[in-house]
């Protein structure tokens, strides 16, 4: 038994990004989602959370994936793109995105209860990570290199089952409630009236089109009209066709 992943198929940038996707959802129970490619913006800025795993008595991980080989220099981390080396920031954005994503989901009016527990994490999928490594903000028990893969599942429980004391473990009860959440509030609906309306409008358009092009057709002694016809066959002035109709009409 695997966790739930939504969607069912994601689509993501690179194949190691998919390889760290399939190993979450293969090393968890099915009690646990994992929902990819996840997107929500804040006053601030636009997010995205690469995975978002929902742990019932663990907590919620929002996960960055580095699917190119990174490295730290100078006190930043950076990826190689083509022949440069781009800075790039994969703690904030993990961070920045839980932090973003517990505010939604804690604003919701149907998350009438108390905090659960929330914490991000960092994959290097194509980089080696020391077994003593550790950053100011970065902790090793908050990253995974390619060499913990094969456990990734268990580091993933293991960040807010271990670590994480600020909160309390969500319930399966809570994960199915965020889940809800996530799905959004109050989208609008199929209106079947307001199909009718758009369908009167459009008719109405064409018909005052149509009249337009007539008022133009007044002022032209010869006209031909081409047309393809979509079902059956007509006859107009002794000419028969089942597809292509060509009309020459002259003004006497």
């Amino acid at each position: 038994m695997t966790a739930r992943s939504f969607p069912e198929q994601p689509t993501f940038a690179t194949v190691s990004e998919r390889e760290v996707w399939q190993r979450v959802v293969r090393q968890l129970g099915p009690d646990c989602v994992v929902v990819a490619n996840l997107r929500v913006t804040d006053r601030h800025k636009d997010h995205e959370a690469d995975l978002v795993v929902l742990m019932p008595d663990s907590g919620v991980v929002v996960v960055e994936v580095k699917g190119s080989h990174v490295w730290v220099e100078d006190g930043g981390w950076f990826i190689q793109r083509g022949e440069s080396a781009v800075p790039i920031q994969p703690v904030d954005q993990a961070r920045d995105a839980q932090y973003a994503l517990r505010h939604y989901v804690e604003s919701d009016l149907r998350w009438n209860r108390t905090r659960v527990r929330w914490s991000h994490h960092v994959v290097l999928a194509r980089t080696s990570v020391a077994a003593d490594f550790a950053l100011p903000d970065l902790p090793r028990w908050q990253v995974s290199g390619k060499s913990d893969l094969p456990e990734l599942g268990t580091r993933l429980f293991d960040s807010t089952s271990l670590w994480q004391k600020d909160a309390r473990p969500p319930t399966a009860d809570d994960v199915e409630l965020i889940l809800e959440i996530l799905a959004g509030r109050f989208a609008p609906t199929r209106d079947v009236v307001q199909l009718a309306a758009d369908r009167e409008e459009h008719a109405q358009r064409l018909t005052a089109e149509q009249a337009q092009l007539l008022k133009v057709t007044r002022l032209l002694n010869r006209l031909e009209i081409r047309g393809v016809l979509r079902q059956g066959s007509c006859r107009i002035l002794g000419f028969e066709s089942d597809h292509t109709v060509g009309v020459w009409l002259t003004r006497e």
